[in-house]
């Protein structure tokens, strides 16, 4: 989209309205046969840009995008000159370590958690069997040693 620049006393609201005390009017305003098209619904038509245009655009945008890669290198080879100057781990490298460390061990995934929450019930179920045939077995052996300890103090007599 094309937009003209206009010299401020000519710009849309300067011209239209007259100006406004403490308000400065825009610096930019399309050209007038462009203020409605997009009230009156007419499809606007694209302009097609000049290749020159189009490719000089683009080496602007490699040149910016090299330039950019460079300084962050040159950020990261201070950095570690810091790190190699101070002896400290590249935060990735901590982090990594932090992981291996941490009591609760690496984040899970949601398929992860259920999962185990699967295998627990099934643990729990498992474990409630065997809860309840060892009370079983520790109450048959209670009454055994009673029963036994009322005949021996019978015989005792």
């Amino acid at each position: 989209m094309n937009i003209a620049i206009r010299p401020r006393s000519l710009s849309c609201s300067h011209a239209m309205f007259g100006s406004k005390k403490g308000i400065p009017p825009p610096r930019f305003c399309p050209p007038p046969e462009r203020r409605f098209d997009r009230l009156t619904g007419e499809p606007i038509e694209p302009e097609m840009e000049d290749p020159e245009v189009v490719a000089a655009r683009q080496e602007q945008e490699k040149r910016r995008k090299d330039k950019h890669r460079r300084m962050e290198a040159d950020r990261e080879r201070m950095r570690q000159q810091i790190r190699n100057k101070y002896n400290l781990k590249k935060k990735d490298e901590a982090r990594e370590q932090e992981i291996a460390g941490r009591i609760a061990g690496n984040r899970k995934t949601p398929e992860q958690v259920a999962l185990e929450t699967l295998h627990a019930e099934e643990d729990e179920s498992l474990m409630t069997a065997i809860n309840d045939t060892f009370e079983k077995a520790k109450n048959t052996v209670a009454s055994a040693c009673t029963t036994v300890k009322n005949v021996v103090s019978l015989w005792k007599t």
